[in-house]
């Protein structure tokens, strides 16, 4: 059965926050409005974890119902997303959301211990509270069947994501990085090469 890259459910999304006990009731409150209004699941870690201060934190999540959904269906919540994302961002800091400037960052989640590319996974964290995660395969797929679309979900071409990696010349400076990690920048380029195509310099 052909794949339809734009209706078919492939990209895994959630927003998330931390909550410590004293605020956990009002960040619940607030977590289950911006669900009702997706029709979206509500979860609570009831256990919770020690932060770095030493205060107890849990983790509260919104999601589909099946975890999964297509990049049509992102694009007609994408507002709603990205706004919910912005007022979780500026509540943690504690500012205007006004005085908030939205940001998107790519996370290799799966690539040099994958068999195969259909392996390869993504990541993008939008407002650290707004999370996606998908096969890379699949994105390739929407990019060439629908830039637009595609840009809308992820903002920027899959080249100008992988810049953002400095996998390219003057980042290779071993007195900016030891050689473990050039190694490692050197097996992503060659098997983005070998498996996508993709030449991101010497």
């Amino acid at each position: 059965m052909v794949k339809d890259i734009v209706h078919d459910k492939w990209i895994e999304v959630w927003i998330t926050m931390s909550s410590a006990s004293a605020h956990l009731i009002k960040s619940k409150k607030q977590m289950k409005e911006y669900a009702d209004e997706l029709d979206w699941i509500l979860e609570v870690d009831k256990e919770g974890y020690v932060s770095e201060s030493g205060a107890r934190m849990y983790e509260i999540k919104i999601r589909p119902e099946h975890k999964m959904i297509s990049p049509e269906d992102y694009r007609k919540i994408s507002d709603k997303l990205l706004g919910f994302s912005l007022d979780l961002l500026a509540d943690l800091q504690d500012t205007d959301i006004g005085e908030i400037n939205g940001t998107f960052s790519p996370v290799i989640i799966k690539f040099l211990e994958a068999k195969k590319p259909e392996d390869v996974e993504f990541g993008l964290s939008i407002n650290d509270t707004l999370m996606l995660k998908y096969k890379l395969v699949d994105r390739f797929s929407l990019e060439k069947k629908d830039l637009n679309l595609a840009k809308v979900v992820f903002f920027e071409t899959i080249n100008e994501m992988l810049a953002r990696f400095k996998l390219g010349t003057s980042f290779f400076n071993n007195f900016r990085q030891n050689e473990e990690t050039i190694k490692q920048k050197d097996q992503l380029k060659q098997r983005l090469k070998d498996w996508f195509h993709i030449n991101v310099g010497k």
